[in-house]
C-alpha cells in the first residue's frame, strides 16, 4: 500500500490559526475566495516541496502576529524509514520560531516525528534526516500560474518530470510533450514553441502528463494543484476531474483547491472539504461527512448532482425548490425586487422532485450551508392555517413531506405553499408549459400579497447568511 498523508496540522500560518484535517485519497478543497484553500496547499508544500524548506516572510505569520511560531505537521499512513539508523519516521514538522527582536525571520526548524508526534531524538543531522524521510514520498505542487513567462514555473515542470521518473516514467505522447518540447528555458534563455504557446497550452500539457501517469498505473505520489480548472473549457474540466479521481483510486493522493463545480462529486462526500474563514477563528474546514450512504442514496446523488446542482457548495446560501417552475420563477422575481442572486452568490437549486429534497437537505445541513427549502403541501389548503400547523400536519401524514421535515434541523428553514405555489400565488399556469406561465406571471407584476409570500423565504435566507458571517 502506498504511503500518503494521513493527517495535517497547521498553526499560525497565513489565514490559519489552528487547523487539523484528515485528508482522503482525493481532497477537494472548496469554498469562497479568501477562505484559505490555497494556504492549506502551501502549508503542505512548506514540508513536501522541492528545494528548501525556505524561511517564511513576516506576512506568512497568521494575521501578521509574529509573536506566535508557525508550525506545520504532516503524518503518514506508514513510517518513512531513513538510511541513517533506520529510524521509523511517522511525521514531519516545519517550525518557524517567533520573529526575533531584530525583525529578522529565523530559519525554520525541521523535525522528524515518531508515532505519537514527538520529535525524534537521534545522533544524526536533523536536517539531513528530514530530507531523507521526505524524499520517500514523491510530491508535486502546481500553483495557479500556467505561463512560462512567470518566473519559477519552469520549476513546476522540472518537478513534474522528476515525479514521473520516480514513478517509473511515462510513454507515448506525454513523453514526447515533456521531453521534445522541453518545458524549460535553455542556457541561452531561448524558449521553444511549447514555452511561448501560452497558459492554455500549459494547462493542456498538465492534463496530458497526469493522464499518462494514471494510464501507466503509477502509484505512491502526493500531488497538490491550485485551481485545476484554470484555462480549461468545461468538457476538459470534467475530463481532468476523472483523471484526478483515477489517480487517487490507483494509490496516489490528490489535493486541489477549486472554484469549479466540475471538480466536485457529491457521490463521494468523503472527498469534499468545505473551507470557510470565520471572524476570530481564521480558516476552518468542514469535513467528516457521512460516508456510509446506502447504494440507493449514492445512486440518487449520482443521478441528481450535476455540475449545476454542485454549485450549492460554492454558494453563500441556497434556495432549494422542488422543480423547474420555482427555479425559473424566482430569478426574474428577485431581479424585479432589486436582488441579483449572482451578485450576492445565492443559488436556486431544484431537487428534481420532492422525493429528492430530504437527501439534499442532509447535505446542506451537514456542510452548514445556509438554505431554505420551498415545497408544495399537495393537500387542500386550510384557511388561515399557520405555517407551523401545516408542517405538523404534514409530518403526521408521513410520506415525502414528513421525510423532508425530519431532515431539516430547523422548521424555520421550511416554507410550504398550499396546495402548490401556483394556487398559493393565485395564478393558473397552462399545464403544457408551467415554466413559461410562471415566468410570464412574474414579468406581468405580482400582487403585494404574492410578493410577501415569495419574499418570506428569501428574507429568512438573507438573515441566516448575515448571522453566519458574523460568527
Amino acid at each position: 500500500m502506498a504511503t500518503i498523508i494521513s493527517r495535517v496540522i497547521i498553526e499560525h500560518y497565513r489565514s490559519v490559526r489552528y487547523l487539523e484535517l484528515e485528508p482522503a485519497s482525493l481532497c477537494a478543497l472548496i469554498g469562497p475566495n479568501n477562505a484559505g484553500k490555497t494556504n492549506i496547499l502551501k502549508a503542505i508544500n512548506l514540508i513536501m516541496g522541492n528545494g528548501g524548506p525556505l524561511p517564511l516572510a513576516t506576512q506568512d505569520y497568521s494575521d501578521g502576529d509574529t509573536s506566535h511560531p508557525v508550525s506545520v505537521k504532516l503524518f503518514f499512513t506508514a513510517p518513512l524509514r531513513c538510511r541513517q539508523g533506520g529510524f521509523p519516521v511517522w511525521g514531519l514538522r516545519y517550525f518557524s520560531p517567533p520573529l526575533q527582536s531584530t525583525g529578522e525571520v529565523p530559519n525554520p526548524q525541521l523535525d522528524c516525528l515518531d508515532e505519537e508526534g514527538k520529535i525524534l531524538a537521534c545522533n544524526q543531522d536533523d536536517h539531513e534526516l528530514f530530507l531523507q524521510a521526505r524524499s520517500q514520498v514523491p510530491f508535486l505542487f502546481i500553483d495557479a500560474r500556467r505561463s512560462l513567462l512567470n518566473d519559477g514555473l519552469e520549476d513546476h515542470w522540472k518537478a513534474l518530470r522528476k515525479l514521473l521518473e520516480r514513478l517509473g516514467g511515462i510513454d507515448g505522447e506525454a513523453r514526447f510533450l515533456l521531453e521534445t518540447e522541453s518545458l524549460t528555458a535553455g542556457a541561452d534563455r531561448e524558449r521553444d514553441e511549447a514555452a511561448v504557446s501560452g497558459p492554455g497550452r500549459q494547462s493542456s500539457l498538465l492534463v496530458e502528463a497526469l493522464k499518462a501517469v494514471k494510464d501507466a498505473d503509477n502509484a505512491g505520489a502526493v500531488i497538490a494543484i491550485e485551481e485545476p480548472e484554470i484555462f480549461l473549457h468545461p468538457h476538459r474540466e470534467r475530463f481532468f476531474y476523472r483523471i484526478l479521481r483515477g489517480l487517487s483510486m490507483a494509490g496516489n493522493q490528490i489535493f486541489y483547491a477549486t472554484h469549479s463545480s466540475n471538480f466536485v462529486d457529491i457521490q463521494y462526500p468523503e472527498d469534499v472539504f468545505l473551507v470557510r474563514r470565520k471572524l476570530g477563528a481564521g480558516t476552518v474546514v468542514r469535513h467528516n461527512f457521512k460516508s456510509t450512504w446506502s447504494s440507493d442514496e449514492r445512486f440518487m446523488l449520482l443521478r441528481e448532482f450535476d455540475s449545476r446542482r454542485n454549485e450549492l457548495f460554492f454558494s453563500r446560501g441556497v434556495v432549494l425548490v422542488e422543480g423547474d417552475t420555482e427555479r425559473f420563477l424566482y430569478p426574474p422575481f428577485l431581479q424585479s425586487q432589486g436582488i441579483d442572486i449572482d451578485e450576492i452568490e445565492i443559488s436556486i437549486v431544484d431537487a428534481g422532485g420532492k422525493g429528492n429534497m430530504p437527501l439534499l437537505v442532509e447535505v446542506l445541513e451537514f456542510f452548514d450551508i445556509p438554505y431554505v427549502a420551498i415545497f408544495d403541501s399537495d393537500m387542500h389548503p386550510g384557511k388561515g392555517r399557520k405555517r407551523a400547523d401545516v408542517l405538523l400536519r404534514l409530518k403526521q401524514q408521513g410520506g415525502p413531506n414528513a421525510r423532508l421535515i425530519a431532515a431539516s434541523r430547523s422548521p424555520g428553514r421550511l416554507f410550504v405553499f398550499e396546495p402548490n405555489i401556483e394556487g398559493a400565488l393565485g395564478f393558473n399556469p397552462e399545464m403544457k408549459d408551467k415554466v413559461v406561465s410562471a415566468v410570464q406571471y412574474v414579468q406581468n407584476g405580482v400582487s403585494s400579497q404574492a410578493r410577501c409570500r415569495l419574499m418570506e423565504p428569501i428574507n429568512a435566507l438573507l438573515a441566516q447568511i448575515g448571522e453566519k458571517e458574523l460568527q
